[in-house]
């Protein structure tokens, strides 16, 4: 196991392609940035997910139930996920891997934030500017 701390932004991508599995915050009940990285590099995620915060974007429609690919754990069950997760068979952690970079393409890609950012334009009824930058 390793902790990648003060190393270069532009190794982390390389380091995570090594690893098995990525920890991404064990407290605070979201998932952020390199989670989402550790997901796009098609790795399976371990991150404490809060029920109330996981259930308020089920409900707003913006995540199905059973979409969310991350591997439950907080700071009071990491040892045990972890021992887990060790103890699937690789196929498994590949699987949940591929299920990890749809998710990131289905809500976090450019092509997705992009049409969520035009639809709520849309909505606005704002239309593109028809002046230039430079006019």
């Amino acid at each position: 196991m390793s902790v990648i701390e003060g190393v270069p932004n532009a190794q982390v991508p390389v380091l995570i392609q090594a690893a098995d599995v990525v920890v991404d915050q064990l407290v605070l009940g979201w998932y952020a940035m390199f989670a989402l990285e550790g997901m796009a590099l098609g790795k399976p995620v371990v991150c404490h997910v809060r029920s109330d915060f996981h259930n308020l974007y089920i409900g707003a429609g913006l995540l199905e139930r059973g979409e969310l690919p991350l591997v439950d754990a907080s700071i009071h069950t990491i040892k045990e996920t972890l021992r887990h997760l060790a103890s699937l068979p690789r196929r498994e952690l590949h699987e949940i891997g591929l299920r990890s970079r749809a998710f990131v393409e289905k809500h976090h890609s450019i092509k997705a934030v992009g049409a969520e950012f035009d639809r709520i334009n849309r909505e606005l009824s704002l239309r593109p500017s028809r002046t230039s930058v430079n006019g």
